[in-house]
């Protein structure tokens, strides 16, 4: 347990905040590191600072360009919701998306549930964060989630917001109830000790606990003009391992061969996917282009092969060779 943290006692504009907030569990100073699928919980305590005869109302939010906080709802993680977390983003059902978020279909708040319980002048919160498939695509793996409380009796004044980030790590993984090295290792097509060297926190490599994170493959950024051939030949793999390991290979905009890579027109004829947005519609929208596979659709398996990926993009590799120059 780390003491509790405290907001600044004066909001914008020199106006007292209503509340005064406590983390009981965790500095929110830091960054919390999860995966996609990985379900995690935090819980704070808010504190009335101007009427210590209520509680304070504590919700969700989400800041904009502007630094504004805007009110989120969450969902219910019932099982049908996670399951829409669990899959991609274009794949999701409409059911999926809650009525409170229809202004942003692919906000993390689908994924995001907050409980709150309020005795006397405090409310103590709990908010689950499952990260969503692929959410480690989006703004680089940064998922920011904050808290905005008010205190009853002053309904027009918000406190600051209390901001948790959660960094959604590429190539890696929750462990599952039974799940071990080795068959982590199977499924990702690789060996055991390869994770093992990989996870230096992990002291005994027969001792991994439910919910732990493990990294399964290393990082690689794609160089200029690589394509889905030449990276299965220097890797030593076969193209569908590759694209095992990284599904979204097959909806981002690529260069077409006969454009220089280098040129500017080349630059912009592609969509490069993900880039940190200043709001979350435009945030999803991009997201939603990047994950647009109509363009793959019209060709064949060979003209995918052959196309260049986009410089710098970064993909998971599981296999001996990545560890080659």
């Amino acid at each position: 347990l780390v003491h509790p943290a405290h907001l600044q006692t004066t909001c914008t504009s020199s106006t007292p905040c209503p509340v005064g907030i406590g983390s009981m569990t965790f500095n929110n100073s830091r960054v919390i590191s999860s995966a996609p699928g990985c379900k995690l919980s935090f819980s704070a305590t808010f504190m009335s600072s101007l009427n210590a005869t209520s509680a304070p109302i504590v919700v969700l939010c989400e800041r904009n360009s502007k630094g504004h906080c805007i009110q989120r709802f969450g969902v219910n993680l019932t099982r049908f919701q996670r399951s829409c977390c669990e899959s991609p983003f274009l794949a999701r059902p409409s059911n999926c998306t809650s009525i409170a978020q229809s202004d942003s279909p692919l906000s993390i708040f689908q994924c995001v549930q907050l409980d709150s319980v309020s005795i006397n002048t405090t409310t103590s919160v709990n908010v689950t964060f499952l990260a969503p498939y692929q959410s480690d695509l989006v703004n680089d793996g940064q998922n920011e989630i904050c808290l905005i409380a008010k205190d009853t009796a002053a309904s027009n004044t918000w406190s600051l917001p209390y901001c948790i980030v959660y960094q959604v790590e590429r190539c890696s993984v929750c462990v599952s109830r039974g799940q071990t090295l080795s068959t982590l290792a199977a499924k990702f097509g690789t060996h055991w000790t390869q994770i093992y060297s990989g996870n230096t926190h992990l002291n005994d490599p027969n001792d991994i606990a439910e919910g732990q994170l493990v990294r399964w493959g290393l990082v690689y950024g794609i160089k200029a003009q690589e394509t889905l051939l030449s990276l299965s030949l220097r890797f030593g793999v076969g193209v569908d391992r590759i694209l095992f390991w990284n599904p979204q290979l097959l909806s981002l905009g690529t260069v077409p061969p006969s454009t220089p890579a280098s040129s500017p027109a080349a630059v912009n004829s592609y969509t490069t996917g993900y880039t940190a947005s200043s709001t979350p519609s435009s945030t999803a929208a991009a997201a939603a282009a990047a994950l647009d596979d109509s363009a793959w659709g019209a060709e064949t398996a060979g003209d995918q092969l052959a196309r260049f990926l986009p410089a710098g993009f970064k993909i998971c590799v599981a296999a001996e060779a990545c560890f080659l120059p």
